[in-house]
């Protein structure tokens, strides 16, 4: 053990990434239970990780097994596990994590390490990162393991920590937040599990008392639009503790943050989903105003626009979110800005926006008023040759233009660019039968 102790020292030293040795001496039945040496390997291999091809090599060798069993062996030594967790949150970090295949065992033994150290932040941190990044791009297909996750997650986010750094904390909170947002998002099995856990007033709690931390609000807001994307429950219980006011005030706060809008923006969108009371509520609330607060200083940041636009096209049934004017401007705007592909999200979106906005429309007038402006940029958006685009397009001229007199209120150019532009989409698309269905009716509208 002496010997073996030395030679990893040496290799640490030396930066040595002889992978296929490390693994050996950690499978030699010899040292499977000495400590000191398998914690120097899981921390040389750490070391070279960045190293070309490390992740190939480590696949190869079967890795992963290797560092499980390790944590199996000494689930009781908080420092190996600490260094086992930190070992798996950076493997599946970024795009590197896609090379490494996921094992229902990793989340199983990263849960079992947050329970045997239920005391230790350190884990709980490092657990909650670990979790994040194992299920950020693939999903848990097994219902247990999704559970065991979650309660774990909840677990350290309500656990009060005796002596911890302030930065520690907020560390904590953020990688349970993202660790909340990716279970819930790819959650395989009944969501009532999770709505009994209690995972909403955490997040009000912990994001009220670090109002100061704008990633740790971002990362919150995200974990609240992917559980409320998973049960209608959730969405009750986040108007129930007033949380859309207070993600209103936060985006208020953090108003430069680009990315705090979008997440805010997303949230909103979410939350107005198929839920008319939670339309009513955000437009109450101010959430629309903040929304077009949000996409007019950010104008041209297209994951703002294009969170924003969503927003829009999931709330404007709600007549007091339609009836704010600026916020078709700000959606306009940001159609007119891109052109091409670039702007094939944006103008999808903004054209669902715009087909609802026209759709719920209570009178010819309110409904003359939007077509005046938006028929326009609609009908550049049905010549772009995306079939799907010009499917969105020509519904929301459908829902503009309803009958012939409001056609002819139009512009004599506008009604001539309208019928050219549908004319291309015909003819591109003849296969295509809602691009023909829709189509069609307009040219009958128009011509």
């Amino acid at each position: 053990v002496s010997e073996a102790a030395s030679k990893v020292d040496r290799m640490i030293e030396e930066r040595s990434i002889d992978i296929k040795t490390y693994f050996q001496i950690m499978t030699n039945p010899l040292f499977q239970t000495a400590n000191y040496v398998l914690q120097k390997c899981i921390e040389g291999l750490t070391l070279v990780m960045d190293e070309e091809n490390f992740r190939t090599k480590f696949n190869r060798l079967d890795g992963l097994k290797v560092i499980l069993d390790a944590m199996v062996k000494l689930r009781r030594i908080t420092d190996l596990n600490f260094l086992a967790l930190t070992f798996i949150a950076k493997l599946y970090k970024g795009a590197h994590g896609k090379k490494i295949p996921q094992s229902a065992e990793i989340i199983n033994q990263v849960c079992r390490a947050m329970i045997n150290h239920k005391c230790i932040q350190t884990i709980q941190s490092l657990g909650c990162l670990a979790i994040y990044r194992c299920t950020r791009l693939v999903p848990i297909t097994d219902q247990r393991l999704a559970e065991d996750g979650f309660a774990a997650v909840i677990k350290a986010l309500g656990t009060r920590f005796a002596v911890i750094e302030e930065s520690e904390e907020a560390a904590l909170i953020r990688h349970a937040f993202l660790a909340l947002a990716s279970i819930s998002y790819w959650y395989p099995g009944n969501k009532d599990a999770l709505l009994k856990l209690g995972a909403i007033e955490l997040i009000e709690e912990r994001i009220l008392e670090n109002d100061s931390d704008e990633g740790l609000f971002r990362a919150g807001v995200k974990a609240l639009a992917c559980l409320c994307a998973t049960h209608p429950g959730h969405k009750e219980q986040i108007l129930q503790v007033g949380l859309i006011k207070i993600v209103v005030d936060s985006m208020d706060k953090f108003a430069k943050i680009a990315e705090v809008q979008r997440a805010g923006c997303l949230f909103f969108a979410r939350m107005a989903q198929n839920h008319s009371l939670s339309k009513a509520r955000i437009a109450a609330d101010g959430g629309t105003d903040q929304v077009i607060r949000a996409m007019s200083q950010h104008k041209g940041v297209r994951p703002v626009e294009e969170a924003g636009i969503l927003y829009f096209a999931m709330a404007c049934e709600n007549p007091a979110t339609r009836r704010k004017v600026a916020g078709l401007k700000v959606v306009l705007k940001a159609m007119q800005t891109l052109k091409g592909n670039e702007g094939d999200g944006i103008h999808c979106q903004g054209c669902l926006a715009i087909s609802s906005f026209g759709f719920h429309c209570t009178t010819p007038e309110e409904r003359a008023s939007l077509a005046q402006e938006a028929v326009p940029i609609v009908s550049i958006v049905i010549r772009s040759g995306v079939a799907q685009l010009q499917a969105i397009g020509l519904l929301a001229l459908r829902n503009l233009v309803q009958d012939n007199s409001e056609a002819k209120a139009l512009p004599q150019k506008v009604r001539e660019d309208v019928c050219t532009n549908v004319r291309i989409a015909l003819k591109d698309f003849r296969k295509d039968v809602e691009v023909q269905r829709q189509g069609k009716t307009i040219l009958k509208l128009f011509d």
